[in-house]
């Protein structure tokens, strides 16, 4: 039985964006699956023509996001879910990484999203509904040696995800962040972008961190097919939250943070508290 419901994914080619869309039409849902090179997705166009459209969208370029959600409409006439998965991963000591390659992680990562958000968003506002799928990863929660910049990135996504939250919530359109540890997909394969430390200082931290690239990837525990199905079944919630971590190896970085976190707080309270001029 075909669905009504009508889903918008971004980097569909690969990875977390192919299984969705995959999974997704299996179980019947009518799918928008963009990427830079439509043609990848040809097999799947052959295999489901009456509720698989694709175009071309590369979300580093305006026009792009805007000619994609036309499409979109023009096909079935509305947009249920989006689902911001489009990304990779530069990686490298905060020193070695060229400003240059910093803006072209932000180009796709955030900028990217927030191009594809700004054109959806004035459908689901119209509709009254939707929901929102940010795929961020645990590194937006929680930053690590050698994974600065890409961290920083999906802080930034993560940040206006809540901002989208508390502006949405009340039209009736739900967001929610997805924040997976380390799957099985190509994104240590050749969608990443590795600089060697460059100085003795960082051999053995950065250093490690990028040769262990070589052999992780590839090897990772997680099953994107699980993570996709979870995805499906976080947008049916009619409450669903704001977070969602995926794998015991984001719930196990999460607490770490969490922990951290409670434990500066509490310990500088007598300094946060002593702010205010004093007698006031």
């Amino acid at each position: 039985m075909v669905s009504k419901e009508v889903w918008f994914i971004t980097g569909a080619s690969t990875g977390f964006g192919r299984v969705l869309t995959e999974e997704l039409l299996v179980q019947g849902k009518r799918v928008v699956a963009t990427a830079r090179k439509p043609e990848s997705l040809a097999e799947l166009l052959d295999k489901f023509p009456r509720t698989l459209t694709t175009t071309k969208l590369d979300v580093t370029i305006r026009s792009d996001s805007e000619s994609s959600v036309k499409h979109a409409l023009e096909s079935f006439g509305r947009i249920d879910v989006l689902v911001n998965n489009a990304g990779f991963g530069i990686f490298g000591a905060i020193e070695d990484v060229p400003v240059e390659e910093a803006k072209r992680q932000f180009d796709t990562n955030f900028f990217g999203a927030l191009n594809v958000l700004q054109a959806v968003l004035p459908t689901m506002r119209e509709q009254r509904s939707g929901r929102i799928l940010n795929v961020s990863s645990i590194g937006g929660l929680s930053s690590y040696m050698g994974t600065g910049i890409y961290c920083a990135s999906k802080f930034a996504l993560e940040a206006i995800s809540e901002s989208l939250h508390h502006e949405l919530s009340p039209l009736g359109i739900r967001t929610i962040i997805i924040e997976p540890g380390a799957f099985r997909t190509d994104f240590l394969g050749h969608n990443y972008k590795a600089y060697d430390a460059s100085n003795e200082d960082y051999q053995s931290t950065v250093g490690e961190l990028i040769k262990s690239f070589a052999t992780f990837g590839g090897n990772q525990k997680g099953d994107p097919l699980k993570a996709a199905q979870a995805m499906i079944e976080v947008a049916e919630r009619a409450d669903p939250p704001m977070r969602l971590l995926l794998g015991e190896d984001a719930w196990n970085a999460a607490n770490s943070k969490l922990q951290w976190l409670q434990r500066d707080i509490a310990n500088n309270k007598s300094v946060t508290l002593n702010m205010n001029f004093d007698g006031k």
